[in-house]
């Protein structure tokens, strides 16, 4: 799912309630940022349920419901960011920093 596919389904809901089911390993961390705003800002409520697993970037889906709900056996993952860099001591230390 992209910004874009919640954003007009959301758009479609006109602000009746949402109940979103997650089962995702995660994804593009920006993306997942922008589909939390999306969430965030619809005018109605919105349940995230999670039914398998939110990983990484889907997990900052699930929690930007505003009521989270797991399945017994869903799982929650959420990690310490990380990244690649490559290139001379100030790309590294930019990238640490970023990090940070």
């Amino acid at each position: 799912v992209t910004p874009s596919d919640l954003s007009d389904a959301l758009s479609k809901a006109s602000g009746q309630d949402v109940v979103l089911e997650i089962n995702s390993p995660g994804g593009d961390v920006f993306a997942g940022s922008e589909i939390a705003t999306a969430i965030k800002s619809y005018s109605g409520s919105i349940i995230t349920n999670i039914v398998g697993l939110a990983a990484s970037a889907a997990s900052v889906v699930a929690l930007a419901g505003d009521k989270v709900e797991m399945a017994p056996t869903a799982q929650l993952m959420i990690h310490r960011a990380s990244t690649s860099a490559n290139g001379n001591v100030d790309a590294l230390n930019s990238a640490g920093q970023s990090l940070d």
